[in-house]
């Protein structure tokens, strides 16, 4: 064992709320992209 968290052995209380909000991020993320625009 290397002390690692496994995927299968990580159980959230609000796993579905968690993944909603991950889901979220990736939304916006996706269509907005990286880092911020600097504007002069």
């Amino acid at each position: 064992m290397t002390g690692g968290t496994t995927l299968a052995g990580l159980r959230l209380v609000h796993g579905d709320l968690t993944r909603e909000i991950i889901g979220a991020f990736y939304d916006v993320y996706n269509k907005l992209g990286f880092g911020f625009v600097e504007l002069d």
